[in-house]
């Protein structure tokens, strides 16, 4: 269940949960007294705001751990850096997510075009990434203009 789901399912039993039950009488002309009507309503709107109290103290409740549940998930978001670099040409480097370091960053480099035929026969693609994200391909007897590769940095504070 999402963290709004959940708010949503609190304040919705907050709302089932309150049922004003408060109905005042007419003032009576004469004394009051504990039994009178002046102070029965008193002890029932008394009660009343008690229900209330409660209620808005239930949402607070929901709205501070949807609060803290939000900032978990913000932290652990902020953990992890993502670079997405195309049509890279052979020999560049795949940049390291903003705020992250080279030992916190894992590399992946993806074909994505190349030219297939040369002179009808097939071709090989080699394609070698190092630990620095240094992008290395070569298809022999190609046009390079046709091929493209694709390089993704991922990074996680604290290191994989």
């Amino acid at each position: 269940m999402s963290d709004f789901a959940a708010l949503a399912q609190a304040l919705a039993v907050v709302v089932q949960d309150y049922t004003p039950s408060f109905t005042p009488h007419p003032l009576p002309p004469g004394p009051v007294n504990d039994s009178s009507p002046i102070n029965l309503d008193f002890n029932n709107l008394t009660s009343e705001l008690s229900k209330i109290a409660t209620s808005i103290k239930a949402v607070n409740q929901a709205a501070t751990n949807l609060d803290s549940q939000i900032q978990a998930v913000d932290a652990k978001v902020r953990q992890i850096g993502l670079s997405v670099t195309t049509a890279m040409s052979s020999g560049a480097s795949i940049p390291i997510p903003a705020g992250f370091s080279l030992a916190e960053t894992r590399f992946f480099a993806i074909p994505g075009c190349y030219n297939q035929t040369v002179n009808n026969n097939l071709v090989s693609f080699q394609l070698t990434l190092d630990t620095n994200g240094k992008v290395t391909y070569d298809v022999p007897n190609s046009d390079s203009r046709f091929n493209v590769v694709t390089g993704v940095a991922l990074s996680r504070q604290g290191g994989w």
